[in-house]
């Protein structure tokens, strides 16, 4: 698929780190980079597969807190329905010119059931983490 994004969007969203879980439990992980910690907490919840979801921004495109929240709580809610385990995740550019997004690391769900939300809340890519935990991105417009 070739995508209609910019490239320098893409290469954002490539360079991010994508944090799951807060506290000391809290790890971060990097596209295209094996991550230990989420391999042991998808061993852990007996899963072959993870991903990183948000409903902040979509498009790309700048919304309020209130938008934000009101998308990520519809979000949590349909996740609840086809999930194993739902961890908040944070989203951060670190060089500090795109505002963190908060989302979830879905934990057993299909590749199709996560693209089709990607899609229904309007985002331009999604996380995929299999059964190797090398996060890659997977762009959906």
């Amino acid at each position: 698929m070739t995508s209609k994004l910019p490239d320098i969007l893409v290469a954002q969203y490539r360079l991010a780190d994508y944090r799951v879980g807060a506290g000391t439990d809290a790890f971060i992980m990097h596209i295209d980079r094996y991550s230990a910690p989420i391999n042991k907490l998808m061993r852990a919840k007996q899963v072959s597969n993870a991903a990183i979801i948000t409903a902040f921004n979509p498009l790309g495109r700048i919304q309020s807190a209130q938008n934000n929240r009101k998308a990520h709580l519809i979000l949590q809610r349909a996740l609840g329905r086809c999930a194993v385990c739902l961890i908040e995740s944070t989203s951060l550019d670190p060089a500090g010119t795109w505002p963190d997004e908060t989302g979830f690391c879905v934990l057993g769900t299909s590749f199709e059931t996560v693209c089709a939300l990607g899609l229904r809340f309007r985002q331009n890519a999604i996380v995929w983490i299999d059964y190797d935990a090398v996060p890659r991105l997977h762009l959906l417009r």
